[in-house]
C-alpha cells in the first residue's frame, strides 16, 4: 500500500525566503499581424532555495547543467515554458524568478499535482 505525504506544509515552515515571481504573457497577434505583449505581472512568493544535486540535474539537457544554479521548494504557483501549444492552448513563457537581486529563468518543474502542491523547481541564471 503506498503512503502519500502531503509536503505542502513541510515545505511553508521552511520557506523564509521571499521572493519576486515575475510572469509575462505570451506575446499575442493584432489585426495588423504585429505581435503584442501583455501586461507583465509580479508577485511575492515563498520559496526555500538549496544548491541543486546530481538527481536534479539529472532532469535537464546536458547543455543547461552547468546553468542549473538553484532549486527552490514552494507551494506557490510558478510556471515553466511550454515549447509548443498543446490541444489549442497558447504557448506559455517562462517565469522568472528574482532571488538575491537576481533574475533567474525556471526551466523544471516536479511534484506539481501530489504531495500537497508542493513543487520542486529548477532555476537557471539568467533570462532565457
Amino acid at each position: 500500500m503506498a503512503v502519500t505525504l502531503n509536503l505542502g506544509p513541510v515545505v511553508d515552515c521552511f520557506a523564509s525566503e521571499s521572493v519576486t515571481r515575475t510572469r509575462k504573457p505570451t506575446p499575442t497577434i493584432n489585426a495588423a499581424g504585429h505581435a503584442v505583449q501583455g501586461s507583465i505581472t509580479t508577485a511575492t512568493i515563498n520559496g526555500a532555495f538549496q544548491r541543486p544535486g546530481p538527481d536534479a540535474l539529472q532532469r535537464l539537457s546536458e547543455g543547461l547543467r552547468s546553468r542549473a544554479t538553484w532549486l527552490m521548494h514552494t507551494t506557490a504557483d510558478v510556471r515553466g515554458a511550454s515549447q509548443a501549444s498543446v490541444g489549442g492552448r497558447t504557448a506559455v513563457m517562462a517565469d522568472l524568478i528574482t532571488y538575491t537581486g537576481i533574475t533567474y529563468t525556471v526551466v523544471d518543474i516536479t511534484g506539481q499535482t501530489s504531495q500537497g502542491n508542493y513543487r520542486r523547481v529548477i532555476l537557471l541564471d539568467g533570462e532565457a
